[in-house]
């Protein structure tokens, strides 16, 4: 592999150079790369799924281009990961998110890609009997409260 390296008129750094077996974790410029199966930083589909995440539950749709460019390059190294994203996001439309109907209409206009169908409004009905709703909504207000507060948004 040396004489390739140095055939290619390259000089290989001893001090950089590691020898692997073929079962140790291999990142080569960000990129896992394992019994020839090329993958994306876990920490990068992580944050991707949290701007998401975030995005949906504050309402705030600013990033949607950027998501896209994330989901994209990932795309790129992973084929279908952008069917994994979308299948994630419908998750929200049963959450009880949907509960809030600001929300709901900000989801439905601001959608990453249009074949995500639209979020329908839910009543508190449809997470909790009828004798526990009050409890249950106030709790879920009051947990979008909190994440909102720690991410420096005012209501």
């Amino acid at each position: 592999m040396v004489q390739i390296v140095e055939d290619e008129g390259f000089v290989v750094d001893e001090k950089k150079t590691r020898f692997l077996s073929p079962k140790v974790h291999k990142e080569v410029i960000g990129v896992t790369v394992n019994d020839g199966v090329i993958k994306a930083p876990k920490e990068m589909k992580r944050m991707v799924r949290a701007m998401i995440h975030y995005e949906i539950v504050t309402g705030d749709y600013s990033g949607n281009e950027k998501i896209r460019g994330y989901i994209a390059y990932i795309d790129s190294l992973e084929k279908n990961y952008r069917n994994k994203i979308i299948k994630y996001i419908e998750k929200y439309l049963d959450d009880t998110i949907t509960l809030f109907p600001e929300l709901v209409e900000k989801f439905n206009q601001n959608k990453l890609y249009n074949q995500i169908p639209d979020m329908k409004q839910h009543d508190i009905s449809s997470f909790v009997d009828f004798e526990d709703e009050t409890d249950y909504y106030s709790m879920v207000v009051h947990e979008r409260e909190e994440y909102l507060y720690r991410h420096g948004i005012a209501l």
